[in-house]
């Protein structure tokens, strides 16, 4: 039994334990992801299993993930910028609509937008840095799944809406095909009369798995679409003012979200539309390991700039890097928190989502927000009629809560503070010292009182011991 309960407490997941060598931990990972033998990620999987040995003892969200075989990929290229700003038909950077939706006064106490039947499975984006594209097609499926009594007895239909995330980055010259680039700039293209984007793609076309084939002829090549003109989609509202259909909720490197913008956001996830925002990866060392069992936290305020560095100086020394997605809102072990949506798979994390506590702007999360709103969306609308049971609990979940309506009021329950390890470990030693302090104290005390020949009596030790005992409960 002893030997069971020491083998559980060693038991990491995919049947590694800690007391394995890195080329058996490995050789087991590769069966638990069905992953192909490779010297080159064999070494990096080993220098990732040292680094999660380090942190397992203290990190609750830590774990084995399909991560640890490669290096950690974003692809973000930050907005605006000049390059950007000189689009032609969107001069002086005026492609952005403001908020077109008034803030719901009543919301969901959580949503998920995947169990809402308006998110498809995670997808990954692999060694290739192009998660502005898999954010981009997020929000599009989300849209075409919102309207998707619009599309019935049509391609879209029979294809669950899953699309190209190649079609994208190969037809979108403003971007940069792996080496990054952004939901904003991929939006603004759909539409545009000297543009390749003038329908959405199917996956089962274009299939995202031929990229590597692809990427020495970005900017040459051109797909066309495969799909019929009649089906050539667009599935959003764009707004005739600004020729343009990128919603702006909240930009800004340097302050995190208000009050305000929380209930925006918490106001088009309750209407069932997706939030694209950004966050910065490429300092964390808990995002490769992350498990999806609780929500994680990492530090990276935002604080004033100096005139002159607003460019480059985001969000103080961590940078933004990676396009994510708001999927969701409520609670995780007690904590309000934000369902982020990655591009690393959906055997990352919580089914490819991270757990993120709002109003922390841990990772920079909070620092912007931009959505697109569906093409046959009624403004007049208020919360998604078809929010799901939200009872299903499970290590990987929200908390429940079973579809109540709340006030939007912005409020969220704060981030818990934790000590780092070392900072417990001196805590820990500094009251076993004032114990022992205090021991030795009534010790001499009754030394002393043998040796002026005040005998001590029953009744003294009694009263001694029961100092000690105090003395011991106070620390």
């Amino acid at each position: 039994m002893l030997q069971l309960f020491l083998t559980l407490m060693q038991q990491l997941n995919c049947n590694i334990t800690k007391t394995d060598s890195c080329e058996i931990a490995y050789l087991k990972y590769v069966d638990c992801f069905n992953k192909t033998v490779s010297s080159d990620n064999k070494q990096i999987f080993c220098s990732s299993f040292i680094t999660l040995l380090s942190l397992i003892e203290t990190c609750d969200s830590c774990g084995i993930t399909p991560l640890m075989d490669q290096l950690m990929v974003a692809g973000f290229i930050p907005e605006p910028n000049k390059k950007f700003a000189d689009i032609s038909d969107c001069q002086n950077n005026n492609c952005f609509v403001q908020n077109p939706l008034q803030t719901l006064s009543q919301i969901y106490e959580s949503v998920d937008l995947q169990e809402m039947g308006l998110l498809n499975a995670a997808k990954d984006q692999g060694q290739c840095g192009s998660c502005w594209a898999f954010s981009t097609t997020a929000a599009l499926e989300n849209a075409m799944l919102h309207d998707k009594s619009r599309y019935e007895n049509s391609i879209w239909e029979s294809s669950s809406y899953i699309l190209s995330e190649l079609f994208l980055i190969i037809n979108s010259r403003n971007n940069g095909y792996c080496k990054g680039g952004s939901f904003a700039r991929a939006i603004f293209e759909y539409g545009k009369k000297h543009a390749n984007l003038n329908t959405v793609e199917l996956e089962t076309h274009y299939p995202y798995s031929s990229w590597v084939q692809h990427q020495n002829n970005f900017g040459k090549d051109i797909l066309v679409p495969k799909i019929q003109t009649s089906e050539y989609q667009i599935p959003f509202k764009i707004y005739d003012d600004v020729n343009s259909g990128i919603i702006k909720i909240y930009s800004d490197m340097y302050k995190s979200f208000t009050k305000e913008t929380i209930k925006e956001v918490k106001s088009y996830l309750s209407r069932g539309i997706l939030v694209v925002g950004m966050m910065s990866t490429s300092n964390s060392i808990q995002l490769p390991y992350y498990n999806g069992k609780s929500w994680i936290g990492e530090e990276c305020g935002c604080s004033n700039y100096l005139e002159g560095t607003r460019d480059y100086a985001m969000c103080v020394n961590k940078r933004v890097d990676h396009q994510v997605a708001f999927v969701g809102y409520g609670k995780k072990n007690g904590i309000d928190v934000w369902v982020v949506r990655s591009s690393w798979g959906s055997l990352w994390g919580a089914d490819g989502n991270i757990f993120i506590p709002i109003g922390s702007n841990s990772f920079c999360l909070e620092t912007t927000a931009f959505a697109i709103v569906p093409k046959y969306y009624d403004d007049a609308l208020e919360n998604y009629h078809n929010i799901g049971s939200h009872s299903r609990g499970g290590s990987k979940q929200l908390d429940p809560d079973y579809a109540q309506i709340i006030i939007n009021d912005g409020i969220h329950t704060q981030m818990p503070y934790r000590l780092p390890f070392w900072a417990k470990l001196v805590l820990l030693c500094s009251a076993m010292f004032v114990v022992f302090f205090i021991i030795l104290l009534i010790c001499v005390y009754i030394r002393k009182q043998r040796l002026s020949k005040k005998y001590v009596n029953r009744d003294t030790i009694t009263i001694c011991t029961n100092q000690i005992f105090r003395s011991i409960a106070i620390v």
